[in-house]
């Protein structure tokens, strides 16, 4: 429904329905009530979502901005607090995070860009929550350039440390990997790596920093791990109840004595089938209290982990349907073409079909007999792995790509010398023969 006037004043719409020409026996009226422009007021008021150190409060009509609000908002306990409006929106900002319910007032006299100031305070209740414990990577991806100097960006919010573990899945494994796993997968990873570095890492250092918020932190492999070519590295990051900054009851003895263990893993248990290796439940933990942040049901199996490969190497790849292959090598760091990487052609069974190397434009094209499955490119100390398995290929949904495909036989094309013949004329005819696998022999007239 449109043209609806709005005036000062609170108004009235009726809106009436009747669906005998339809034949639908349904008829009614409802009243809408107009709010006036100088009823301007508070609509809501809640907490920001996920974040317990600003609030936001819904007015009725956009607010003017060139106004003070120092005493026409009040939060209880709350001091130094600084404003931003959008549109409708008063956003208020608190310098130290909020825990519990608080009371909020607005005060009369705020005004909107109408010209009219809300006549009513308007008090009420806000529950502001702590954030949950946790962690999260924040780029995505496996191929980790020598740029970034092996280290890992993620980011924590109420943790004071996180335990950092590290899986190396062996160069000659890695297409075995493959077989089941993308490039940052984890299926089977017991049969193809072996657990080779554990740590706690401490990173409420700084007390200048609120830890009560989203921080960004850099873990540095190097200090965990030295590269080796061609392997693949799983990095996971798990925390325990002990570093929890959550606001809970103090902790008890034996999560402090938990917070100084780093549990170191070894070659031979994993090697060996010990059963460590899986995660199963511990013996104390409770489902029902898996969302409870106090409790250590909460920590169970909560990590976040990324594979890594450590390589320069960028590579494009393209396959036609007489099993053609293009390649592109560049690298990562300058984007400058990669002359002389070496590739390797493997099918499903890890059997070697082709080995080439690319030019000095960085490219290579070729042929082979039967379809590849992997592709391992190699310069230098960098190596990268592709898949070329059709489900591994971009979508070309959104290109023109269609056209007729010869199911058998040899392509032509015959033409004329013009399109149109008068009675009488003589056809002078053409024929063009696309005969690129030259299947016709060469004596062929």
């Amino acid at each position: 429904i449109d043209s609806i006037q709005r005036k000062a004043q609170n108004s009235t719409v009726n809106i009436s329905w009747n669906g005998s020409g339809a034949d639908v026996d349904k008829q009614g009226t409802h009243d809408f009530e107009i709010l006036g422009k100088d009823n301007f007021k508070v609509i809501s008021m809640d907490a920001a979502q996920a974040d317990n150190q600003s609030l936001l409060i819904n007015f009725s009509d956009p607010i003017r901005k060139d106004q003070d609000f120092s005493g026409l908002v009040a939060v209880e306990s709350a001091g130094n607090v600084t404003f931003a409006i959008d549109g409708n929106l008063l956003k208020v900002f608190f310098a130290e995070p909020l825990n519990g319910n608080f009371l909020v007032e607005v005060f009369q006299g705020i005004e909107s860009v109408d010209g009219f100031k809300t006549k009513n305070t308007f008090s009420k209740k806000v529950l502001f929550e702590q954030l949950l414990p946790e962690i999260k990577f924040i780029q995505s991806g496996t191929i980790l350039p020598s740029s970034n100097n092996l280290k890992l960006n993620f980011q924590a919010v109420n943790l004071s440390a996180v335990d950092v573990k590290v899986f190396r899945i062996y160069e000659n494994n890695v297409m075995q990997f493959l077989q089941d796993n993308e490039l940052d997968g984890s299926y089977n990873l017991r049969k193809v790596a072996l657990p080779i570095a554990s740590k706690k890492i401490v990173i409420n250092t700084d007390k200048l920093i609120n830890y009560s918020k989203w921080n960004s932190y850099a873990l540095d492999l190097s200090s965990l791990i030295k590269p080796e070519q061609g392997a693949i590295y799983r990095v996971e990051l798990t925390m325990k109840k002990a570093y929890s900054l959550y606001k809970c009851n103090d902790i008890t003895k034996e999560e402090e004595a938990e917070a100084e263990e780093v549990e170191e893993p070894t070659e031979e248990n994993y090697g060996n089938g010990d059963e460590e290796y899986y995660d199963y439940y511990e013996y104390d933990y409770d489902w029902r209290e898996r969302e409870n942040p106090c409790s250590k049901s909460f920590f169970y199996n909560k990590k976040v982990a990324t594979n890594v490969l450590a390589s320069d190497l960028g590579v494009i790849a393209k396959r036609g349907d007489n099993n053609s292959y293009f390649f592109a090598v560049n690298d990562i760091i300058t984007t400058d073409p990669v002359a002389d990487a070496k590739i390797e052609i493997f099918n499903y069974q890890q059997q070697k079909l082709a080995s080439v190397q690319t030019g000095s434009s960085g490219t290579i094209g070729f042929t082979l007999d039967k379809p590849g499955y992997f592709a391992i490119v190699k310069k230098g100390n960098n190596t990268t792995y592709v898949k070329l398995f059709d489900g591994n290929s971009k979508s070309l949904s959104n290109f023109d790509v269609d056209g007729t495909k010869l199911q058998k036989g040899l392509k032509g094309y015959i033409y004329g010398e013009r399109g149109v013949w008068r009675p009488g004329d003589t056809l002078f005819i053409g024929f063009i023969l696309n005969d690129k696998e030259a299947k016709l022999p060469t004596s062929h007239p």
